[in-house]
């Protein structure tokens, strides 16, 4: 079976991008997957397409290996394709599917900063995130082919630039920001929330500490925490446990959450969200609508190095999102 063009995403950031895409490129026929990992995710995906109105040709639950069988048996059905787009570059899934399926062009879109970091893995085997050697054991076993795509086009909002495997097309959001209106500014503050905790790169008590800050250094507006997807319940409660702060339910990426609101926040305040610079460049691109701000924090770096952490923040500040002081 031939498709002509073939998506795979798990994120709504990821969603976002190659819906940007589709309309940027007047893209008419696609088969898109969705990979998801929790019904928050996935709602929160089918809340944004109510913003773009995509065909979603299949959403599948990912289970560690089990999401192997069926991307298997759907790349071995379909075979080649004109063109294969993914959400993340460096998802073993998505690697993994397009590695099964021939095609002529592939085109990688944004998963959040992180795509600045793209062309340092060119034409290499290197994980951004170390492997196990039971993963590493079982892929081989298993013919699990991770392998980056050798040459191939990134779709981006970020100023990367041309190399000889890898082709630029710029992403200008112009579809999300055409379903921007005018809206009065409060006297609010939204803060992005993230699993640094979840991801064992912060202390629990830590984390907490940072918004109790954030909540003071803010005190004269009311303040909102919008929670990331993969933030734990418990951590959730003791932030709600703090004086003067509300927590919002999270049915859509915060983009869309502003884009339906009547109203604009006074301030965005952030670590190092992808969210920061989206936002800023959907709202801040002709006037600016709102302060936006990233505070930089002290991160374990057990996960990521802190040359990468550094190079992220750097990189947010780069993009007028202005770096918070506290003291």
């Amino acid at each position: 079976m031939f498709m002509k063009n073939i998506c795979i995403i798990s994120s709504p950031l990821q969603f976002t991008n190659f819906a940007e895409y589709v309309y940027q490129n007047k893209l008419e026929s696609y088969f898109l997957i969705v990979l998801y990992y929790s019904n928050l995710e996935i709602n929160q995906i089918n809340e944004l397409n109510s913003i773009y109105n995509l065909n979603i040709y299949k959403r599948i639950r990912g289970f560690k290996f089990f999401q192997y069988i069926w991307l298997f048996l759907f790349g071995i059905r379909v075979k080649n394709c004109e063109r294969f787009i993914i959400g993340n570059y460096f998802s073993d899934p998505h690697l993994y599917l397009r590695n099964l399926v021939k095609n002529n062009q592939t085109i990688i879109v944004d998963d959040g900063i992180i795509s600045h970091s793209i062309p340092d893995y060119l034409l290499t085997e290197k994980r951004i995130i170390k492997e196990s050697s039971l993963k590493q054991l079982i892929f081989k076993l298993f013919r699990i082919n991770t392998s980056y795509p050798k040459n191939f086009s990134l779709f981006t909002i970020f100023d990367i630039k041309d190399q000889k495997n890898l082709k630029i097309q710029k992403n200008t959001l112009s579809f999300i920001k055409s379903k921007l209106q005018s809206k009065n500014n409060i006297s609010s503050t939204i803060l992005i929330g993230q699993p640094f905790v979840e991801l064992k790169m912060m202390d629990e008590d830590q984390y907490v500490y940072v918004i109790n800050k954030l909540i003071s250094r803010f005190s004269d507006t009311e303040i909102l925490y919008y929670p990331s997807r993969k933030e734990n319940k418990s951590k959730l409660s003791l932030i709600k446990g703090l004086d003067s702060i509300e927590i919002v339910d999270p049915k859509t990426n915060i983009e869309t959450f502003l884009i339906k609101s009547n109203y604009l926040p006074e301030n965005i305040v952030g670590f190092t969200s992808t969210a920061l610079i989206t936002i800023n460049k959907i709202l801040n691109s002709k006037n600016k609508l709102t302060n936006i701000y990233s505070f930089k924090l002290n991160l374990n770096q057990s996960r990521l190095s802190k040359d990468l952490i550094d190079k992220m923040y750097n990189r947010i500040f780069s993009y007028g999102v202005v770096n918070l002081n506290l003291s």
